[in-house]
């Protein structure tokens, strides 16, 4: 992953470029949106996944030096990209958990 950056562009740009294009070389490196409130820029977005059961239990505490604060609810975040999509790998520094929709 060392050909890995960071690129700000409007939704639009990633939907034309990554996501519709016939062109786009999905072969490569593909983009994705990622580390942004997707759902407050398209609330409808939200509207459109259900919050499981699951979020709301208890899960072993972290150690010590990893602890956030109590949250109300569930943090919901989304990534959005092409098929073949690969994250740089990474740790969070809360449990959570990772669904794909395709």
């Amino acid at each position: 992953m060392e050909n890995w950056y960071l690129k700000i562009i409007l939704f639009r740009g990633i939907l034309k470029t990554y996501i519709l294009s016939s062109k786009a070389d999905r072969s490569s490196y593909p983009g994705y949106l990622a580390q942004h409130s997707l759902f407050s820029q398209i609330p409808s977005l939200r509207a459109d996944i259900l919050t499981l059961d699951y979020c709301y239990t208890t899960p072993p505490p972290a150690p010590p030096d990893l602890r956030m604060h109590s949250l109300e609810g569930p943090i919901i975040n989304a990534w959005f990209g092409p098929a073949g999509t690969v994250s740089p790998l990474h740790t969070d520094p809360y449990t959570n958990i990772l669904c794909q929709v395709l």
